[in-house]
């Protein structure tokens, strides 16, 4: 925890957080079993498939989101709209949330609230 709230790493949490079939589930399910986000965007769709109810056609659709997820406009659009991004393992997070299940990866904050 307590990791840098910078660009470079917003767009690694970013990346996994807006793939298809990535929800807080299986976003956490992914982070568990390769112990970094560096490690499951590397992952291949074999290696993915290693994860606990992750199957074959999940996979593959993380795996192709890789080639789609647009995480600059999603930046953006987010500054645009005054909002901070704010990923789980940042200091930022909520220490309240963390204590739910299935806890969001990504928060979008609004600056003013932050």
């Amino acid at each position: 925890m307590n990791k840098p709230n910078n660009n470079a790493h917003i767009k690694k949490w970013l990346h996994l957080h807006l793939s298809d079939q990535v929800g807080p589930a299986t976003f956490t399910k992914l982070m568990n079993s390769f112990g970094s986000i560096d490690e499951v965007l590397d992952a291949t769709a074999g290696q993915l498939t290693s994860v606990p109810g992750l199957g074959q056609k999940t996979a593959q659709c993380i795996v192709a989101s890789r080639d789609t997820v647009d995480v600059d406009a999603e930046i953006s659009q987010a500054e645009k709209m005054g909002v901070q991004i704010i990923s789980r393992d940042c200091e930022d997070y909520p220490a309240q949330l963390l204590k739910i299940s299935d806890t969001p990866p990504i928060l979008y904050v609004d600056d003013e609230h932050s």
